[in-house]
């Protein structure tokens, strides 16, 4: 490629997504990505419209804040599982 041009990213590949806003079931979310693609920050809503968020580093979930009392939250392979219980 010539200096200055890009190639396209398809952004329908979790991969290439830095920022990811959208509904899991009826539950709002906002995921947010480093430039290493890696996990960094989750913003979600529960059942009752409480929010939760979370934090990560290279390792796992560092700060977690919110009222989650009603959802199950789980870490599997750095990705946040939610799910109501």
């Amino acid at each position: 490629m010539k200096g200055g041009e890009h190639r396209p990213v398809g952004l329908r590949e979790e991969e290439n997504q830095r920022l990811a806003i959208g509904v899991s079931g009826d539950f709002p979310y906002l995921h947010f990505r480093s430039s290493d693609h890696k996990p960094r920050m989750d913003l979600v809503l529960d059942e009752q419209g409480k929010p939760g968020l979370l934090m990560y580093d290279d390792i796992a979930v560092r700060v977690a804040l919110g009222i989650l009392t009603a959802v199950r939250l789980k870490v599997e392979q750095n990705q946040l599982v939610a799910g109501i219980e």
